[in-house]
């Protein structure tokens, strides 16, 4: 059996690696931004710690594109993962940088 197969079509792969880097660089930025005033520490500490936790989330998107079946499934529950975390930092802050 091919490798290639078993998550789709070529562009199947394309389409879920433009999702996991082009948004996930957006939702794990938005989501250490939320992290910030939950993590323990004083602001600076926090900052550095949600900017190493960037990474994580980052990893954990690419490996979350590609468990899923189906692109149909990742691409809705990743959009609504930006939703949610893009609006909510619009919220708090009042823009999303």
């Amino acid at each position: 059996m091919n490798p290639l197969l078993t998550y789709g079509k070529p562009i199947d792969i394309a389409a879920r690696l433009l999702l996991a880097t082009v948004g996930g660089y957006f939702g794990s930025i938005w989501a250490a931004i939320l992290l910030v005033p939950l993590l323990p520490g004083q602001r600076h500490t926090q900052v550095m710690a949600a900017i190493e936790l960037v990474f994580l989330i980052y990893l954990l998107v690419f490996i979350w594109a590609f468990t899923r079946h189906s692109l149909k499934t990742f691409s809705a529950e990743f959009t609504g993962f930006l939703v949610i975390t893009g609006t909510t930092v619009w919220a708090i802050h009042g823009s999303l940088a």
